[in-house]
């Protein structure tokens, strides 16, 4: 178990910039949940402005829309495999990443929904980003937790959940 002091100095070192030595950088960005309109004006330009856009999303017009505002961009769903276990899909999703950042251009993943929840590749890839010395930042989006509140009209700080 860690302590508290732990994760503090934990999130510390995460979040530390002094240490950004390398040219290439990676921003994480979500699509949310609905096509289109979920996507945030601040996503929408760090996919524009990127040197390589890698992505995965759940549905062609998101695609579709990326490509359109990047030309250099790269699925990364070919990396799946009927029978191959997921962590190791997740692990070649960080190394792909990597390679461009390492490589010293600007990347932008685009992961579907919120890329901070249930998407443990992102959070590897900013980890590993900033320990080798590039500049990393994940961006928040709507996320299924965000639109099943506001579907069903729920304030969690009233009763809870």
């Amino acid at each position: 178990m860690h302590s508290t002091v732990e994760h503090v100095e934990n999130a510390i070192r995460y979040f530390d910039t002094e240490n950004i030595t390398k040219h290439g950088s990676l921003k994480v960005v979500g699509t949310g949940i609905k096509s289109i309109v979920d996507i945030s004006i601040g996503a929408e330009a760090e996919i524009r402005l990127a040197d390589k856009i890698v992505y995965f999303v759940a549905d062609p017009v998101t695609q579709r829309t990326i490509h359109r505002l990047n030309a250099n961009s790269e699925s990364l769903y070919g990396l799946y495999g009927n029978i191959k276990p997921r962590l190791e899909t997740y692990k070649e999703m960080v190394e792909v990443i990597m390679g461009y950042v390492r490589m010293g251009l600007s990347v932008c993943a685009v992961f579907y929904g919120n890329p901070s929840v249930f998407a443990w590749s992102t959070h590897e890839a900013i980890r590993r980003t900033r320990k080798e010395g590039f500049r990393a930042e994940m961006m928040p989006a709507v996320s299924a937790y965000a639109s099943l509140l506001a579907d069903l009209s729920l304030d969690p700080s009233i009763y809870g959940i």
